[in-house]
């Protein structure tokens, strides 16, 4: 441990230490926040589901089917049904918007169900943040894709 000869020379050390660790962490957190957080909230399908509904007014409820509600819970002004995918019905769902995922279009599209994209939204579930999400160049083999859908 070092010894030293005043309680000045304890002080100035002392405050060279905050002093770096403080800047540190002023750096990190201006990284964060005005790089890394704006792009990556970009890529959370229910914010842009939110801002695409605000602008259809027809639209007053919207079914959710293999997805994350996420944002779209906080900026929507429309009702969020979730749906577990082996309750959906044609028959009841019919004229119905639905936010699902791939697979459940595959799934329509297996059983011949007509329906109409509407919207396509990019997404990535921005708590698990992984290396080749981070990486721009690997983003895009990690991104998945949801629909909007109105079904026939």
């Amino acid at each position: 441990m070092r010894m030293y000869s005043s309680a000045l020379d304890l002080f100035v050390a002392t405050f060279k230490l905050l002093s770096v660790n403080n800047a540190a962490s002023i750096y990190i957190a201006l990284l964060l926040n005005l790089i890394l957080y704006p792009t990556i909230l970009s890529y959370q399908s229910g914010d842009k589901l939110a801002q695409f509904i605000s602008q259809k007014k027809e639209i007053k409820e919207v079914y959710f089917i293999n997805n994350h509600p996420s944002l779209s819970h906080y900026y929507a002004h429309f009702k969020i049904i979730s749906l577990q995918e082996n309750k959906f019905n044609p028959a009841i769902h019919s004229k119905k918007y639905i936010f699902c995922d791939q697979k459940f279009i595959e799934i329509l599209n297996q059983d011949k169900i007509q329906f109409k994209i509407l919207s396509q939204f990019v997404d990535f579930r921005t708590t698990v943040l992984t290396a080749q999400f981070i990486n721009p160049d690997t983003r895009d083999s990690v991104l998945q894709h949801q629909f909007l859908i109105l079904v026939n």
